[in-house]
């Protein structure tokens, strides 16, 4: 997941660049109106997370098989890329342009012969762009 979200984060670098000069970074450009519009990428993380887990789609959900059976599930994706202010006020304000994506893991649980209800667990991952110079 981690892998995921920081190809997304990366995948905006050149929308971002144009602004490093003023001292903030933003994904924006300047429309035929000329007016400055936010321009952002959320990226393919499904598919980035089928390539490197060997996930199967299975109606709502990608599931991890392994040898016939689920060893887990994920689903619920839910991304955000939050953009910076475009030439903001207070420079103080450490706001940087990040994305954030949240996943639903569900993990079958089973002891014996006894069935347990599975393990869901609600996933937050955050990846930002901090300027070098």
């Amino acid at each position: 997941m981690e892998a995921s979200i920081i190809s997304v984060a990366a995948s905006n670098y050149d929308e971002v660049y144009n602004g490093l000069r003023e001292g903030y970074s933003g994904g924006y450009y300047l429309s035929s109106d000329n007016k400055w519009e936010s321009k952002l990428d959320n990226g393919d993380i499904y598919s980035e997370l089928s390539s490197l887990l060997g996930l199967k789609k299975q109606g709502s959900y990608y599931v991890k098989l392994s040898n016939g059976k689920t060893e887990f599930k994920v689903s619920d994706l839910k991304v955000n890329v939050i953009n910076t202010a475009l030439a903001p006020t207070d420079l103080n304000d450490n706001q940087r342009f990040q994305a954030e994506a949240f996943i639903l893991l569900e993990v079958p649980l089973g002891f014996g012969f006894n069935k347990v209800p599975p393990l869901k667990i609600n996933l937050k991952v955050v990846s930002g762009y901090t300027p070098k110079f």
